[in-house]
């Protein structure tokens, strides 16, 4: 009986869900748990509705719960993982997705949602041969794919692991697909330049890109670096200061605008920005490399400029 209670308010909440009632359905959600609280079906339930209502906190613990249960429940790990990812909680998004990938009920459906979910995280957290990889075998277990996504995913994933032909390739297909995805038309445009291409062309698909979602600071750093690669070092400065403008402390960016002042000779510009890189807890390791190797390379001239003429020849 208790059994037949505590599901006849997991049906009832389910229609309160359909219904689009998520307040009513979490209340029949909760009764149901007070009956039987270790209930899997009821709390992944009421952790999708509170997904609904952007209370993502107490969604992430219901399906924790669920998971302290059962470790390999593929729904939870999911969800729990969208919730992460949300949350701002990349790496235990990524660890729950990637769980998510060795349960049977993947290997049923080889879901694209998981694939892309996945993918996107492996390029936020620059694990770019990871994501390649990733896709790579989506295709290979369910074929050629037709969605837009997955081709700009992809091409934004190749491209950050140095595949510059395979990424121009994904992208154009992205294109194809969907012509005006100014996420697309940034990176092809920066790839046209960077491989010989045609720089007219690539620098008018960054312009397009710009034009359509002027408020992504993304596009205007991609500008930027294909302006660097053509040694049109103040306009692609201009970019990167309007970037900075959009999201103030990107590091991809800042870094660029450190080298730029560099090559422009404003050394000591130069090195404030360096400095503040190494300085900011969320740069990457590699990074901060790339900073300590601008710092290296400014001592390293200003020694030469300090040395007396005798002494330089």
């Amino acid at each position: 009986m208790v059994a037949f209670d505590a599901l006849s308010y997991n049906v009832s909440g389910d229609l309160y869900f359909d219904e689009g009632d998520y307040k009513q359905a979490i209340k029949e959600y909760k009764a149901g748990l007070q009956i039987k609280p270790d209930d899997v079906n009821l709390l992944n339930s009421l952790g999708v509705a509170l997904t609904e209502i952007n209370r993502h906190r107490e969604a992430e613990s219901c399906f924790s719960q669920v998971l302290q249960t059962e470790p390999q429940n593929y729904m939870a790990l999911i969800n729990k993982g969208m919730s992460c990812r949300l949350l701002g909680r990349s790496e235990e998004a990524i660890a729950c997705f990637e769980q998510g990938l060795h349960c049977k009920e993947h290997e049923k459906q080889a879901s694209i949602e998981l694939y892309l979910q996945l993918g996107k995280l492996y390029c936020l957290e620059e694990e770019f041969k990871k994501a390649v990889s990733l896709l790579k075998e989506w295709r290979e277990l369910r074929g050629e794919p037709s969605e837009f996504i997955f081709f700009r995913l992809f091409g934004e994933a190749s491209m950050g692991a140095g595949e510059h032909h395979e990424a121009i390739k994904a992208l154009q297909r992205s294109l194809q697909i969907y012509p005006q995805n100014a996420d697309s038309q940034s990176m092809l445009g920066l790839l046209y330049v960077l491989e010989g291409q045609g720089a007219e062309v690539g620098l008018s698909l960054c312009h397009r890109a710009i034009a359509a979602d002027s408020g992504d600071a993304r596009h205007l750093y991609r500008r930027a670096a294909a302006l660097r690669h053509l040694k049109r070092l103040p306009e692609a400065l201009d970019d990167v200061r309007e970037s900075l403008r959009i999201q103030r402390n990107n590091e991809q960016t800042l870094l660029l605008r450190g080298i730029l002042y560099e090559e422009l000779g404003s050394l000591r510009r130069a090195q404030q920005g360096f400095q503040r890189i190494i300085s900011m807890k969320k740069s990457t390791e590699n990074r901060k490399k790339e900073a300590l190797a601008g710092l290296a390379r400014i001592a390293a001239r200003t020694r030469i400029f300090s040395q007396p003429k005798e002494e330089r020849v």
